[in-house]
């Protein structure tokens, strides 16, 4: 809490964007794990990232800071031993997404933590319907701006999966390994790692898994 508390006391000096509350909270929270996380380290990281959006609304690095402390918040719920706290944890980061979120200055921006929230809800909250309306509205907005949707259009099948709709889940899978126009490629070489790429890859998979 010192090291906080002395964080903060930069931040109202520097007179920046809120860097220094960025890389606390970003230092706070590296290599944060169910085995590795420190609870109090973790929450300080947590409560400078959250900060930094209250004094510099405007900032560029919300983003970031977003991102970031829903992740934590995250992090640290995944290792309490007590359900309701894990919870209430779990619920701060959809919160925080959906207070800060709509604010982020790039649309891109917003499709991060909104799909985000999106794993959230699915992953951890277990809630595949609520999920499935982000995801949605995430790639709605991705082709919009002409963006891939393929990771996302995946999530989506998860979700139809988890609310027991495997037919529609199957077909829009189907459709997405069928739009892959990649040629093979010779032993030992990977697809390239992109947005579109790696969502088809992630298709055939739980493709596979439903077969």
């Amino acid at each position: 809490r010192e090291a906080l508390a002395a964080v903060q006391e930069a931040d109202r000096q520097a007179g920046d964007q809120g860097e220094h509350l960025l890389d606390f909270g970003r230092q706070a929270l590296e290599g944060a794990s169910p085995d590795s996380v420190s609870l109090d380290r973790a929450h300080a990281g947590v409560e400078a990232l959250k900060l930094l959006a209250e004094r510099h609304p405007k900032s560029t690095l919300n983003s970031e800071a977003t991102r970031l402390a829903a992740q934590g918040l995250v992090a640290i719920a995944r290792v309490q031993p007590d359900a309701e706290e894990r919870r209430l944890l779990l619920e701060e980061a959809v919160a925080l997404i959906d207070k800060n979120g709509p604010r982020l200055p790039v649309p891109r921006f917003q499709q991060q933590v909104q799909a985000l929230k999106g794993m959230i809800l699915l992953e951890d909250l277990d809630r595949p319907a609520e999920a499935l309306q982000v995801f949605e509205k995430v790639a709605e907005q991705q082709r919009r701006f002409g963006e891939p949707d393929e990771i996302v259009r995946v999530q989506m099948a998860r979700c139809r999966m988890a609310l027991g709709d495997l037919a529609a889940a199957r077909t829009a899978l189907e459709q997405m390994a069928k739009s892959d126009s990649t040629p093979p490629l010779p032993p030992g070489r990977r697809r390239p790692n992109e947005p579109k790429q790696v969502g088809l890859t992630r298709a055939r998979y739980y493709l596979a898994e439903l077969d």
